[in-house]
Parts: structure tokens; C-alpha cells; sequence
């Protein structure tokens, strides 16, 4: 966690959007591997990216150059519409986490001041001798920029960042 006194300070990772990019790209991959099996048998898949961009172009242009496949109505044999489901499914999932930030960033001095106060107050809670009847007592509570969670309090980045 960097902690200089500048704006647009990173001061911890939005967790949630991360897992939920990466659950979608598992749903992603899933579509991608089932598809791969469907085609595997009679279409190689040589260039992995090509095939990721549209599976029915890839396996559309294999049918056509192939020799054989190409003298016979493709679709009287193979799924299409199933490679079809997997491709519109596959995109839809697909996230692409590369230009995207997970990072809760402070913009203001007073976030600053806020993620401070509210760690001190964390680590004063966390450390009270009697911290499981303390947890008890405040769990139908709200503590402005403190979350109550099972392993203890800690900063609200994300009210935090709301600020």
C-alpha cells in the first residue's frame, strides 16, 4: 500500500471487480476448451488466437481449404449451432483485464486522512482483550470507514474512496 501525501495515490485493490473479472474468464475459458473439443477431431486448431477471435470463421475457412470436408455439407455432420452457443457465450464472458485497474486510488488529501484514521481505529479495535464479544456486540453496527468482518475490523477502502 503506497502512502505519500500526493493525489491519485493507489491505496489497495477493489478485490471484488478483480474476482469477477476473473469468474467471468473462467466461464470464458470453459467455453473455449469445450469448443476446442468439439472441433479437435477433424479441425487442428494451429493458431490458437485466430480460433479465440470466431470459432465458426476458423472452423467456416478449415472446411473450405480441407479437400474432402470441403466436398460435403459440413453441417449435416457437425454441430454448428453448439459452436455457435460457445462462441457468443465465450464472448460475452471474456474480460480483458489488461487495460482495465483494480486499484482503489486517492484523489483528495482528505481520503488520505480518512484511510489513516480508519487503520488506526482497525488496529485499536483489532487489538482490544476482548475482541470476540466486541465483534459480537458491533455486528448489527456501522462504523463509518470500518468493516466488520470474521477475521476482524479493517479499513473501508471502498467508502473510503467515496469521500
Amino acid at each position: 500500500m503506497q502512502k505519500t501525501k500526493t493525489m491519485n495515490t493507489i491505496i489497495g485493490t477493489n478485490h471484488q471487480a478483480l474476482n469477477i473479472a476473473e469468474a467471468r474468464n473462467k466461464v470464458a475459458e470453459q467455453c473455449y476448451l469445450q469448443a476446442e473439443a468439439l472441433v479437435s477431431e477433424f479441425c487442428p486448431i494451429t493458431d490458437e488466437a485466430l480460433f479465440r477471435s470466431s470459432f465458426t470463421s476458423y472452423v467456416t475457412a478449415f472446411v473450405k481449404k480441407d479437400k474432402y470436408l470441403s466436398l460435403i455439407d459440413i453441417s449435416a455432420v457437425f454441430n454448428f449451432n453448439k459452436l455457435s452457443f460457445l462462441e457468443q457465450r465465450y464472448k460475452e464472458y471474456k474480460v480483458d483485464t489488461a487495460p482495465k485497474n483494480f486499484s482503489y486510488i486517492a484523489t483528495k488529501p482528505e481520503q488520505l486522512i480518512a484511510l489513516d484514521y480508519a487503520t488506526a481505529l482497525s488496529k485499536l479495535l483489532n487489538e482490544h482483550p476482548q475482541i470476540t464479544e466486541l465483534k459480537h456486540q458491533l455486528r448489527n453496527s456501522s462504523i463509518p470507514l470500518l468493516i466488520n468482518t470474521s477475521e476482524g475490523f479493517s479499513a473501508d477502502i471502498g467508502a473510503i474512496c467515496l469521500l
